[in-house]
């Protein structure tokens, strides 16, 4: 557990973060991160996805040293099924839900999702497919998001130590951000691009 400890309070630091702002990202207490990173208590299954997730590392990464270097060059493409689908306009509504077998070519490390809506064109139109890399979006990035209620945005993300708030690129009429704690976030995704679908 010491290791798995030290290999999370690494990638916590990688990220910039104190406990506290890691914490509330992982959902869990300040005292108990401090705990799993000193190695005296386990962190839940959760929490060692979510870490993982921050740049994209393999899970044996982080419980067996099983590193994995991250590369800047493109990985070997392939073929994948979209599965999701984000909403653009936050009154589309769209929940997570399987997607059928429309299958595009993407780098290694990334996902394909479709986008519903239009708000976010020029970026995106509505029923394109965005491609997204296995990587924790940055303040201001545009990104992929999976609330823990089901939900599922693709918007810009601007990212507070408390909050979210992800907002359009084409906000329609009286369209609101959407603004959500960051406990509420399960998962994120930076873009990659848009994709034409084959």
């Amino acid at each position: 557990m010491r290791a798995v400890g030290k290999r999370i309070r690494s990638e916590r630091k990688h990220q910039g973060w104190t406990q506290e702002a890691a914490a509330a990202r992982l959902s869990v207490s300040g005292p108990f991160l401090s705990q799993v990173e000193a190695g005296a208590r386990a962190p839940s299954w959760e929490l060692i996805e979510a870490v993982c997730s921050w740049r994209g590392q393999a899970i044996e990464w982080l419980l067996f040293g099983e590193y994995a270097e991250s590369s800047t060059s493109v990985p070997t493409p392939y073929r994948l099924v979209v599965s999701r689908r984000a909403a653009a306009n936050p009154r589309s509504r769209v929940a997570w839900e399987p997607v059928e077998g429309v299958a595009v070519t993407i780098p290694g490390d990334a996902i394909a999702v479709e986008v519903v809506g239009d708000s976010m064109e020029p970026v995106a139109l509505d029923g394109q497919v965005a491609l997204f890399v296995a990587q924790a979006p940055s303040h201001g990035d545009l990104a992929y998001v999976e609330l823990r209620d089901g939900r599922s945005f693709f918007k810009r993300a601007w990212i507070y130590e408390r909050e979210w708030v992800l907002v359009s690129v084409s906000p329609r009429p009286g369209e609101e951000p959407v603004v959500v704690p960051t406990r509420q976030v399960a998962r994120a995704f930076r873009w990659k691009g848009t994709l034409a679908r084959d």
